[in-house]
């Protein structure tokens, strides 16, 4: 897991990374955890839907709905913006 936080580090520092789909809570060899661990292992800012959401009642809505549209394979990939390399 650190290894692809690292590679996710080398796009555009401007740029949020985008987790789908979310997930409640995660289960590793190591234990469960509750927060998602890659804010913690990457240094570019990320959006996943929480549980609790956080940020503005918009950003909330909008997370979730992208997440509902992931669990359900609804969502295109072309449907979400790419880093332009």
């Amino acid at each position: 897991m650190e290894q692809r936080g690292h590679a996710l580090n080398e796009g555009d520092a401007n740029q949020r990374i985008l987790v789908l789909p979310g997930a409640d809570f995660s289960a590793f060899r190591w234990g469960n955890v509750i927060d998602h661990i890659l804010p913690g292992i990457v240094e570019r800012p990320v959006a996943v839907r929480e549980l609790i959401p956080y940020g503005s009642a918009a950003s909330a809505d909008l997370l979730i709905a992208l997440d509902r549209r992931a669990q359900e394979r609804l969502l295109e990939p072309a449907q979400i913006g790419r880093s332009r390399r």
